[in-house]
């Protein structure tokens, strides 16, 4: 049986996050979730070879650092939600996305192997909601000085990928 996590609500969430929880499409996160797992999968499978190491503009990142930034980011939230499941009392320190970026040798990586690792990760994160309780889901701590709820974090990774892929869509194809 699926735990039914539904949207988080104001309070808690840091704001900037509304705009991402406000890119899930219904109620229901672990339906999402695996939704957008057949769907990233099928969308990075239809880009362009010639365009995972492209950039619209000096200074941006290629489509494949892009990619390599969604699993970067959906590991960070899925170790925030497990640390705070699991009683974990520090602030977790954010990261530097444009470090990760410049360190993660995306551009010798195949499209093949993005999809694979999207889809261990994404599946991974699907374990890991379907393990915990709904009590569990509700439980704030603090990431980057800010407070989340485990479930905030879970809509929050599937309205990052959502931001993304319409990013990639209008400036890179």
């Amino acid at each position: 049986m699926n735990l039914m996590i539904s949207k988080p609500q104001a309070g808690e969430f840091a704001p900037h996050y509304g705009a991402y929880i406000n890119l899930v499409p219904s109620d229901n996160l672990i339906q999402e979730l695996e939704s957008q797992l057949e769907q990233f999968s099928s969308f990075m499978q239809n880009l362009p070879n010639d365009k995972l190491n492209y950039a619209y503009a000096d200074g941006k990142w290629t489509i494949a650092q892009l990619i390599q930034h969604i699993l970067d980011t959906e590991r960070i939230y899925v170790y925030r939600m497990l640390h705070f499941v699991r009683g974990g009392q520090m602030d977790i320190p954010g990261f530097d996305h444009d470090s990760f970026a410049a360190n993660a040798n995306a551009a010798n990586r195949s499209k093949a192997d993005l999809i694979e690792e999207f889809e261990a990760i994404r599946k991974s994160t699907i374990a890991f909601l379907k393990s915990i309780t709904l009590e569990q889901s509700l439980i704030i701590g603090k990431a980057n000085n800010f407070e989340i709820s485990v479930r905030s974090l879970g809509y929050t990774a599937y309205g990052h990928i959502a931001h993304h892929v319409r990013i990639i869509s209008e400036r890179y194809l």
